[in-house]
């Protein structure tokens, strides 16, 4: 009986020790496709695991405006949560540089938890706030490379005292 319960005590230890805590992924600026970053602290990366959809799509558009492109970034599905979701979406961009997250130019980070479309599921947006930033690090239109940074601060539509930070964001996408 004694030996049973060493026995129970190593396995629960080696079990929690060997646990690794998930990381962002790196910084790259070569088309690796990935996307990652902190949701309150807790590290987000989307998953091509749940439900058959893709984890991370991205395009990149022409704007009306001859002069600019449209960016939109929308990952499915955390290892974390098969339920969560960001988009960023960017109007008007032309070059690598900073744009502010601001709802007026159609500049905006939106997270996503549930089942959105009033089916159970809680919407956050920058929107009401216009917090957050996107830093534009690569956009190399001729190997089709777009890579950056971002953050944001979200607000639940349906309750404003209920809100999310978005941090630590990277992404290296292939558009």
């Amino acid at each position: 009986m004694k030996s049973l319960r060493i026995i129970t005590v190593l396995t629960f230890f080696l079990s929690f020790i060997s646990c690794k805590k998930e990381k962002l992924t790196k910084e790259t600026q070569v088309g690796a496709n990935t996307f990652s970053c902190k949701i309150n602290d807790v590290v987000h990366i989307p998953n091509n695991e749940a439900f058959g959809s893709k984890a991370i799509s991205a395009s990149l558009n022409r704007n009306e405006n001859a002069e600019f492109y449209d960016l939109d970034i929308l990952t499915n599905y955390s290892r974390n949560n098969p339920f969560e979701k960001i988009y960023l979406t960017l109007f008007k961009i032309n070059q690598v540089g900073v744009y502010k997250l601001n709802g007026g130019e159609f500049r905006y980070g939106t997270y996503i938890l549930g089942i959105a479309n009033g089916l159970g599921g809680i919407t956050y947006n920058s929107k009401a706030f216009n917090k957050g930033e996107v830093n534009i690090t690569k956009l190399d239109l001729v190997n089709k490379i777009i890579s950056g940074t971002f953050w944001f601060e979200a607000t639940n539509l349906n309750d404003p005292n209920d809100k999310v930070s978005v941090t630590d964001g990277r992404f290296d996408l292939k558009i």
